[in-house]
């Protein structure tokens, strides 16, 4: 590699890293909305289910579930889609208690 070529690299390999990681002009002031998305906590949980999501109809790769136990918070993780798997099937808390 000559001297010009590898002067072009770093250059371009630089200006990457800075472009990705921000760079100086990245904003260094916190994020006014990180206090009340914290203060938000999920509701709680008045029924027992548990749903997975999958990306199409075979039901085969799962992006996403939406879990809940009595009395704890709601737990979901991925996003919803209309192609469902129904694990725990809902049922009220006063139904599990007796």
């Amino acid at each position: 590699m000559r001297f010009g070529q590898l002067t072009r690299s770093l250059t371009i390999a630089i200006a990457v890293l800075t472009t990705a990681c921000g760079g100086p002009e990245a904003s260094v002031e916190p994020d006014a909305d990180v206090e009340s998305r914290h203060a938000e906590a999920p509701p709680t949980c008045d029924s027992e289910f548990n749903i997975h999501y999958y990306s199409d109809e075979t039901l085969t790769t799962r992006v996403g579930s939406w879990r809940c136990v009595c009395g704890l918070p709601q737990g979901r993780t991925g996003y919803a889609t209309p192609y469902v798997k129904v694990l725990i099937p809902e049922t009220p808390c006063e139904s599990l208690a007796r």
